[in-house]
């Protein structure tokens, strides 16, 4: 059957908007990552909420007396809590890793509606332009009456506002596409931070496990060794500082500082900093607490205050500035300090490891600078956090120490 020049145009334009239309057959495939995406994120969902009822636990715990019994519970609470978040994570990459695929998929429907309707829209093009070199005295005598020829030129006008109207949804998938591409590239930049989560979720686990068992070998479960160990955990701690207040005595003396820097110190009650750990709890205060009159710093007064989020929980620096110093010593364990805007200095110590932040490095407030940990003389998982309007460092057997009995300020009157 011979179909003229009109109905070929007609045939062409219904295809070109058939095929700008979404592509049924993929559809389903769509739909589905969408359903696993959303289940993933019921999943996450309940889990978190089972995280919270750890995190009170945790909470409660703390508030209690130091006993051999509290301590394994807190660790049992850590290790439930920790398990779940490692639980988390990785539904969160598989969540992710979806999210990636949905936006493949759209970005492939996108990319071959546009090629496939690029050719549609090029013979209607040429189609109509063959019309256009006629002027309408020839399309008049092409016809059979008057009524034919308006019924040409109508359908020829309608024509071209669709193709107008098409190469405008054309450019809309273009920009699209590339607002779908560039999400995808975030999705794959969050992949990545996840990976690093999870195994540092895992490796906070792992650590209060072996923390749990070493504990338990130590103790032979028995309060009576837990306590005396934990005296005499006090009786090293109070003559480090001892040791460690005259020796920072004769630093200043003789102002033999390897650092130091200072700065304004502002109002009591100004709020210029945020808490460093989400959901987190203050386990000691600043000053002659009931600690510190143990003689647990020498005879003098705690510097900073104890926070605790559980072990393994994120650190955060409590406003914008950068990495100042960091290091490892035997009273704090791993600690890295931030100098901020304003000249004041944050101190974070008994992370769990190094700060992966290098010396220099700007951070924000709210960025990530560590990992709550048990290191140095503590007696248990927690974040000191001290703020200093004078800061220096010193060395002492070959570690790098710094000022803990001159220069601080009391956190809580600006966070």
């Amino acid at each position: 059957m011979k179909i003229d020049r009109k109905s070929k145009i007609a045939l062409t334009f219904f295809s070109v908007i058939i095929l700008l239309s979404p592509f049924f057959a993929q559809a389903v495939s769509v739909s589905e990552l969408e359903a696993q995406m959303q289940a993933k994120q019921a999943e996450i969902a309940n889990l978190e909420k089972q995280v919270a009822v750890y995190q009170q636990r945790l909470r409660e715990t703390k508030g209690q007396s130091q006993t051999l019994a509290n301590q394994i519970s807190l660790m049992e609470d850590q290790i439930n809590r920790l398990t779940l978040q490692v639980k988390i994570t990785q539904e969160k990459i598989v969540s992710t890793v979806l999210s990636i695929q949905d936006l493949q998929v759209k970005i492939q429907q996108q990319e071959t509606a546009i090629y496939r309707n690029k050719g549609g829209l090029v013979q209607i093009i040429r189609a109509l332009d063959e019309d256009s070199n006629k002027s309408p005295l020839e399309i008049m005598l092409a016809n059979d009456n008057f009524s034919d020829f308006l019924n040409q030129v109508q359908y020829t006008e309608n024509l071209q506002t669709g193709i107008q109207q098409k190469v405008a949804e054309l450019k809309n998938l273009k920009a699209q596409t590339q607002t779908q591409k560039a999400e995808q590239e975030a999705q794959h930049l969050a992949l990545e931070k996840l990976k690093g989560t999870l195994q540092e979720s895992q490796g906070s686990l792992d650590d209060q496990v072996g923390e749990k068992a070493v504990l338990l070998q130590q103790t032979k479960g028995k309060e009576t060794q837990y306590q005396n160990s934990l005296n005499e955990l006090i009786k090293k701690k109070a003559a480090f500082s001892k040791d460690i207040q005259a020796l920072e005595q004769q630093v200043i003396a003789a102002k033999n500082y390897l650092l130091h820097t200072s700065g304004d110190v502002p109002p009591a009650g100004t709020k210029i900093f945020s808490w460093p750990e989400d959901d987190t709890v203050i386990t000691q205060g600043y000053g002659m607490t009931a600690f510190a009159k143990q003689g647990a710093y020498g005879g003098a007064p705690h510097n900073g205050v104890d926070f605790s989020a559980g072990y393994g929980s994120p650190i955060k620096s409590i406003g914008p500035g950068k990495i100042l110093v960091k290091g490892y010593n035997e009273g704090w364990g791993n600690w890295v300090t931030v100098q901020h805007t304003n000249g004041l200095v944050s101190l974070y110590a008994h992370m769990k490891s190094q700060s992966p932040l290098a010396t220099g490095t700007p951070v924000d407030m709210g960025t990530v600078i560590g990992y709550q940990g048990n290191t140095g003389f503590s007696t248990g998982s927690h974040l000191h956090l001290s703020i200093y309007y004078n800061f220096f460092t010193f060395t002492k057997n070959g570690q790098l120490y710094f000022n803990y009995f001159e220069g601080t300020l009391n956190p809580l009157d600006y966070l």
